[in-house]
């Protein structure tokens, strides 16, 4: 998956979960440069999921019945998975699970909306 990949799923799941897609794109560049093969330590993918973060948060989503990719992290419940990986981290950041990422931290100004401008 290209870097333009990316920026359009998570923009189209940022609509879809209500999660800010500036916040959820400056997250991306600042963990992997947007990168779904990144790895660093027990962290994986463009938003850089660590498996204690999927192993707490994926059982929540799951039991979301609003949810509308239940089924697809169901049958691809990796993090590993690209797309599974973008879903459940954007529904987190959605439902107060931004803190979990240190590049929250980076992208705090444009978690209102605002245009992204340095991380693109």
């Amino acid at each position: 998956m290209t870097a333009g990949a990316v920026l359009a799923t998570l923009s189209l799941l940022s609509q879809m979960y209500g999660a800010s897609a500036p916040l959820m794109e400056c997250m991306s560049w600042h963990e992997s440069r947007h990168d779904v093969m990144a790895v660093n330590g027990d962290y994986v993918g463009s938003l850089q999921l660590g498996s204690e973060f999927w192993e707490e948060v994926v059982p929540l989503y799951l039991a979301d019945e609003t949810a509308p990719h239940r089924e697809y992290v169901r049958a691809h419940n990796t993090r590993d998975d690209a797309l599974a990986g973008m879903i459940v981290a954007t529904w987190a950041v959605a439902h107060g699970y931004r803190e979990r990422w240190s590049a929250n931290r980076l992208c705090s100004e444009v978690a209102g909306g605002a245009e992204v401008i340095e991380c693109h």
